[in-house]
């Protein structure tokens, strides 16, 4: 569901100076924080709802987090998205806050993409690796002519 356009006005016409008093945290700007590679890795990390103090203290707390936008206000709580990126800016287009942690830097090994998991080679058959003259063409049965 679309959130209506009351909620969308409302994050955008709050008071910006209300949140000056977090440590390290500062509003880069009006709208979700995005940039190249924003979807890099293991981020976005969804965290559900959240005031601005609990997702500060999420990205503060969580290995890579650079920036958090909020979005979808309703009382105090917000829908809170960390991001883990470099250069973070805000897409005014999307009806959020962009904030940014101060001296945070992203974490390599959070931006790439998971290993995919290797498969283990198990051998099913008995029969003896190659050599002394054999050679072994594979698990199967053998047939030829």
């Amino acid at each position: 569901a679309e959130p209506d356009t009351r909620s969308r006005a409302k994050i955008l016409e709050e008071d910006d100076q209300d949140f000056i008093n977090i440590k390290d945290v500062e509003l880069l700007g009006k709208g979700a924080c995005r940039g190249q590679g924003w979807q890099s890795g293991q981020w976005p990390l969804p965290q559900g709802r959240k005031s601005l103090k609990e997702c500060a203290e999420k990205c503060k707390g969580t290995k890579g987090c650079v920036a958090f936008d909020l979005s979808n206000k309703e009382s105090d709580k917000y829908d809170c998205l960390l991001l883990g990126h470099k250069d973070v800016l805000p897409a005014s287009g999307l009806a959020a806050k962009c904030y940014v942690i101060r001296g945070a830097r992203p974490v390599e090994s959070t931006l790439a993409a998971p290993a995919a998991p290797t498969a283990k080679r198990t051998s099913k058959d008995n029969y003896p690796p190659s050599g002394f003259g054999y050679e072994k063409l594979g698990s199967g049965l053998c047939r030829g002519s």
